[in-house]
């Protein structure tokens, strides 16, 4: 991950030193209210779904994961509250941030391995057309999720309109600064 905008976890602490949770509290909620302006200003798109899709690791090895949130009630709203809660297991870390691309990534850490998701916005029409049963039972299939994985981008700060309120420029890697294995070889 290239730069961490919510960590529960201490930046240059102790190893393994956890934020207070007056602390982590903080940074959740700038990272929340963040986000939550970030779809309100794509109001005009009526964003309707939130998709986390990544892989996920598990004592028995790893698989792909996904959830969908329903952007339209406030409560489901909590990013780093549905990282910890993909699969059975409690996350013992989680961060968000984004790669060197300016994609937006969510990771949460237990004692199996680590769940990296990035972010999907669907609007309404998206919503119907990709996961039609979702709007009326919550219903959605992984199939249906993968169709959203291979059909669109995920979430990339650069295009975010409230990320520079919040965090300021983001600083991406350009593609002349990506050095291939052979030049770094040399």
């Amino acid at each position: 991950m290239k730069k961490v905008l919510y960590s529960n976890f201490k930046e240059g602490g102790l190893p393994g030193e956890r934020l207070s949770h007056q602390e982590n509290m903080k940074q959740k909620r700038h990272f929340n209210h963040f986000f939550q302006e970030e779809l309100e200003q794509r109001g005009e798109l009526s964003i309707a779904g939130v998709a986390l899709i990544g892989r996920i690791d598990r004592w028995n090895g790893g698989k792909n994961g996904r959830k969908l949130i329903d952007a339209r009630n406030p409560k489901e709203m909590d990013l780093i509250k549905s990282i910890g809660q993909i699969g059975p297991v409690e996350m013992d870390a989680l961060e968000v941030g984004y790669d060197k691309k300016g994609q937006l990534e969510l990771r949460g850490w237990h004692d199996h391995g680590c769940h990296k998701m990035t972010v999907y916005l669907l609007t309404e029409d998206e919503l119907e057309g990709y996961v039609p049963d979702f709007s009326t039972n919550g219903y959605y299939s992984t199939d249906e999720l993968e169709m959203i994985q291979l059909d669109f981008e995920p979430l990339n700060v650069k295009d975010c309109l409230a990320f520079k309120k919040y965090y300021g420029e983001p600083s991406l890697m350009k593609s002349k600064q990506l050095k291939t294995k052979f030049e770094l070889g040399r």
